[in-house]
């Protein structure tokens, strides 16, 4: 499977898990018309590859992991929202430096005993109105 072929399956994959499989919503969340987006799809001479560009303003504007639509994201078809997030947010984990593994620990654990207000005065920055904010990948 070439480059283009495995950018047009990630790009199927996040119009099915991610936009209800609706072209024209992944067409808006990444700020172009659908019908640039099914130039992708067209069959014959329209078909238009998802180039370099194209792939690296996907993951810019759905805050997708640099290189996430060059590599076939098969090992998360089928995983629920919550574990394709949690597959991500591991991998980002496995890059921090130490100091910065045992701080996201710590935010994480008083995100999880709710202790919000004393987590945001302390420097977290994901207490409850950073959670409240609207994702552009909806859930």
């Amino acid at each position: 499977m070439d480059i283009n072929e495995i950018r047009r399956e990630n790009v199927l994959f996040l119009i099915e898990k991610e936009f209800n499989k609706k072209k024209n919503k992944f067409a808006e969340a990444i700020g172009k018309q659908p019908s640039y987006v099914s130039r992708w799809f067209s069959s014959g001479k329209q078909r238009r590859n998802i180039e370099t560009e194209a792939a690296r303003m996907i993951e810019l504007k759905l805050k997708l992991q640099p290189g996430w639509m060059d590599k076939l994201q098969d090992v998360v078809i089928g995983l629920s929202r919550t574990d394709f997030l949690k597959n991500q947010l591991i991998d980002l984990y496995e890059k921090l430096s130490t100091d910065g593994k045992v701080q996201l620990v710590q935010y994480a654990n008083d995100l999880v005993n709710d202790e919000t207000d004393h987590a945001v005065s302390n420097g977290n920055p994901f207490g409850k109105e950073t959670l409240k904010k609207e994702s552009p990948l909806k859930t």
